[in-house]
């Protein structure tokens, strides 16, 4: 046993150089099926090290990580989701992690291996201080553990947020799997390697359909959202408000919940003066809602200076989001008819729009011309009445 040990460790610390691991000739040499053997070891550190070869091998090419596929590993990696060895569990994740990114049809075998059961049932079953077996998920696999461990929650989150990002059947095998109210407390952590991967998942779901975006948004995720639109990392701030995005895409009912959270003055202030990443993902929440929105929730984002953060949007270099302000501020028109006209009067809309009639890209030409056109027929209509 040492011996076995001791020559998968030497394989694996070969595999784990920086510049250049040997991944192509440890495949021609035929390791991967020496590997693969042992990997059902009882032996914990065995295990871990042929687990961990084998998750370097499936980190490298898509022609690599398919070999290791190839030989079968899939089945293995996900039966070592229910060893008590945290290590053990973690290198597996790992290595199913690498190989659900690769593609979207490794990702396909993935889940049909069960592997997503696996390791929400984890997720939702395991103490801060143990990893017993994995249990069947069921109505128990909903009782969520207050704390887990920060090392134990960060390799399932990023496996959860990948294999969440895609088609609604993924979205909804993890909306079903009881997982969601997990993942909304891990937002009040202040552990951004923790925060991350769970607010991605968050966010993946609400891309889903209303039923989807609903089950989210009843777990309390748009107050977690409100608080980190203002996070000190930008990246989080994009994610929060890329969220919003997609929440204000939805039902009446779910865009009225992101009103009364308190969340557009700040989304108008990232509008206007954040980073244009940051700027852009809160001008689209803003679009969506005066898209889909009532004239009175589209009234708080104008009181809450919306037409300012279009007008940022209107003088960049971006022509879609440009495009978005501008269907955003049309929207708003239709709406709110004579109301909307005391809002325009305080900004520089009408200028920039008239401004963009030259721009060189047809679609914002087009689109500014329309905006133009709306606006002075509503008001023309107005001014009748």
């Amino acid at each position: 046993m040492e011996q076995h040990i001791a020559a998968a460790q030497a394989v694996r610390r070969m595999l784990s150089r920086e510049n250049n691991p040997p991944n192509q000739e440890a495949i021609d040499a035929g390791l991967i099926p020496a590997l693969i053997r042992y990997l059902p070891s009882q032996n914990d550190t065995l295990a871990f090290e042929t687990c961990w070869a084998l998750t370097n091998i499936a980190s490298g090419t898509s022609e690599q990580t398919r070999a290791v596929v190839d030989a079968g590993a899939i089945p293995l990696f996900v039966e070592l989701l229910a060893s008590p060895s945290v290590n053990v569990f973690e290198q597996a994740i790992w290595a199913l992690g690498n190989i659900a990114g690769d593609s979207a049809e490794l990702r396909d075998i993935v889940l049909a291996a069960d592997a997503l059961t696996f390791f929400i049932s984890t997720l939702t079953q395991k103490t801060s201080a143990s990893l017993p077996g994995v249990m069947p998920l069921g109505s128990s696999a909903t009782s969520l553990v207050a704390s887990p461990a920060l090392t134990f929650t960060l390799c399932p989150q990023w496996a959860l947020s990948s294999l969440s990002d895609g088609p609604n059947d993924r979205i909804a095998a993890v909306c079903e799997a009881g997982v969601i109210p997990r993942l909304i407390q891990l937002l009040s952590l202040n552990a951004p390697r923790v925060l991350t991967p769970a607010l991605r998942c968050l966010g993946n779901i609400v891309t889903g359909d209303d039923t989807m975006t609903q089950v989210v948004v009843d777990a309390g995720f748009v107050p977690h959202l409100v608080k980190l639109v203002d996070h000190p990392k930008r990246s989080i701030q994009k994610e929060a408000c890329w969220s919003l995005s997609n929440i204000t895409a939805g039902t009446v009912n779910q865009i009225e919940v992101v009103v009364r959270s308190g969340a557009l003055p700040l989304l108008v202030r990232q509008a206007i003066d954040g980073l244009f990443e940051v700027a852009k993902e809160a001008c689209w929440a803003l679009a969506n809602l005066c898209e889909g929105g009532t004239a009175a929730q589209i009234q708080v984002a104008l009181e809450a200076n919306m037409l300012l953060a279009f007008d940022r949007m209107l003088q960049g270099q971006d022509t879609r989001i440009i495009v978005v302000a501008m269907q955003g501020i049309m929207a708003s028109a239709r709406k709110l008819d004579g109301a909307f006209y005391g809002f325009l009067d305080a900004s520089l809309t009408l200028s920039l729009l008239e401004a963009l009639q030259e721009h060189e890209n047809p679609e914002v030409y087009r689109a500014a011309i329309a905006a133009l056109e709306l606006l002075d027929q509503n008001q023309g209509s107005d001014q009748e009445d």
